[in-house]
């Protein structure tokens, strides 16, 4: 998925969940990610030059523990396993 490629390579990532996806599972997957620090959330309603531009300057979030990042690649290989 993409957010796992994001936090694979652990890339800043500022995520707007498309709110009609199947039981809004953008925004739990987002939800969460934004509550451990490893992205950041805005839904589509409140993004704006303002909520753009703050992200763009603020720090970097902290890169994901070994232990999460084990976890990813593992489900990130799992996911390539089951498309191919």
């Amino acid at each position: 998925t993409s957010i796992a490629e994001l936090l694979f390579y652990q890339k800043p990532a500022l995520l707007i969940p498309y709110p009609y996806a199947t039981d809004d599972h953008q925004t739990e997957n987002a939800k969460e990610l934004s509550e451990k620090k490893l992205a950041t959330l805005c839904s589509e309603k409140k993004l704006n030059v303002k909520t753009l531009s703050t992200f763009f300057n603020q720090p970097p979030l902290a890169p994901p523990s070994e232990d999460y990042q084990q976890k990813l690649r593992l489900n990130w290989q799992t996911q390539l396993c089951k498309h191919k």
